[in-house]
C-alpha cells in the first residue's frame, strides 16, 4: 500500500512538535523508513505542502501551516483562527534568533487572521509587551525568550585534549546535526571518518559541499582503509555532495546553512581529533559568518572539481 505523504508528514510534525523545514522532515521520515532516500523525494513533499497551504482559508483550519522556510501544524492551535501570541511565537521561532519588528510580526500575523483593532499594530505589541514568550530588543524588535543570552555569545571555544579527545568530535557532529539546506566544508585531508563519524550527522538531504587539499598522496592507505568506492557510493546514495580540491589548501572551518561558522584546527578525520590537542571555534555573528562565507566562495570558485569515486576507483583498477 502506497504511503500518503500527508500522513507521514503529520506524523513526523506531530512526533516532533516543533517547526521544520521540508529537508528536516524528509530526514527524519528516512531514519523511521516511510521513505526511501529519493532525489525526487524532496520535491514530492515539497509538493504536498504547498498544495495545502496554498489552499489555505483564515476560517478553516488548515492541515499544515507556513511559517517563513518551516512548517507546522494547524492541530497545534487550540482555536481557530489561532490567537496574536501564538502566531507571534510561531512566527518569531521560524526566524532563526533573528529579531522582527513589530509592525512586520503584524504584517505575517494577518496572513493567518484578521485583527479586529484600529491600530493593529499597536495591539501587537501590547500583546508582545505582555506576553512572558517574548522580549524586547532595541527599537521595537521582538524576540522570544533566552534569545538574549544565545546572542550574547557569538562565540563559543571548546577543545580537546589527550584525556578528553571527545570534545571537538561531539561539538562537529552536534553543529552538523542542525543544518536544514547546505553545509560547506574545508578541510585539507579526508577518509572513510569523514563521511562515517562526521558527515553522518548531517541530515540526508542536505547539500553540502567539500573542499581538500589536492594529491593527496595518503590516498591509496586510506583506500585500504576503508575509504572505498563501494563504501562512498553507498554512503552518496540519496545525498547531494560537490567535492572540489585544490593545492597549498590549509584552512579548516565548516558552514552551516550560512548562519554558524566552525573554525578548527582539526582536520574532519577520527585519526586528528584522538589523542591530540585540537579546538574548534563555533561563530554565530553575522558579519563574521559573512567574512568566512566570502574566503569559502572566493576558493571554491579557483578549485578544481574532484570525481573522488572515479579517482578511487581508478586507484582500486591500479592495484589489482
Amino acid at each position: 500500500m502506497a504511503i500518503n505523504n500527508s500522513d507521514v508528514i503529520e506524523h513526523i510534525l506531530q512526533k516532533e512538535k516543533t517547526l521544520m523545514a521540508p529537508k528536516s522532515i524528509i530526514d527524519k521520515a528516512i531514519r523511521l523508513h516511510f521513505f526511501d532516500p529519493s532525489t525526487k523525494l524532496l520535491n514530492s513533499v515539497r509538493s504536498t505542502l504547498n498544495r495545502s497551504t496554498s489552499k489555505f482559508s483564515k476560517t478553516q483550519r488548515p492541515q499544515f501551516l507556513k511559517f517563513g522556510k518551516y512548517y507546522g501544524l494547524g492541530s497545534w492551535f487550540k482555536d481557530w483562527p489561532p490567537n496574536i501570541e501564538q502566531l507571534s511565537y510561531y512566527i518569531l521561532k521560524a526566524n532563526n534568533y533573528s529579531p522582527i519588528h513589530y509592525t512586520e510580526i503584524t504584517k505575517r500575523i494577518e496572513k493567518f487572521r484578521d485583527i479586529k483593532n484600529v491600530e493593529p499594530e499597536n495591539m501587537v505589541e501590547f500583546l508582545l509587551l505582555r506576553g512572558k514568550r517574548f522580549v524586547s530588543f532595541e527599537n521595537g524588535y521582538y524576540g522570544l525568550r533566552g534569545w538574549k543570552t544565545h546572542l550574547s555569545k557569538p562565540i563559543e571555544f571548546c577543545y580537546s585534549t589527550p584525556q578528553k579527545d571527545w570534545v571537538v568530535s561531539q561539538r562537529f557532529s552536534e553543529v552538523f546535526s542542525t543544518a536544514n539546506n547546505m553545509v560547506r566544508i574545508v578541510t585539507p585531508y579526508i577518509d572513510k571518518s569523514t563521511f562515517e563519524t562526521f558527515l553522518g550527522h548531517i541530515p540526508t538531504l542536505v547539500d553540502i559541499q567539500i573542499l581538500y587539499q589536492s594529491k593527496d598522496k595518503q590516498l591509496p592507505s586510506k583506500i585500504e582503509k576503508g575509504l572505498t568506492s563501494s563504501f562512498l557510493s553507498g554512503w552518496l546514495n540519496g545525498r547531494t555532495v560537490y567535492t572540489k580540491e585544490i593545492d597549498g589548501l590549509h584552512s579548516r572551518f565548516i558552514i552551516v546553512d550560512d548562519l554558524i561558522a566552525g573554525i578548527s584546527s582539526a582536520d574532519l578525520q577520527r585519526s586528528q581529533q584522538q589523542q591530540k590537542y585540537q579546538y574548534i571555534s563555533i561563530c554565530r555573528d553575522k558579519k563574521l559568518v559573512k567574512k568566512c562565507i566570502k574566503y569559502f566562495e572566493e576558493i571554491w570558485g579557483i578549485a578544481t572539481e574532484d570525481k573522488l569515486i572515479e579517482r578511487i576507483k581508478s586507484i582500486e583498477g591500479n592495484k589489482q
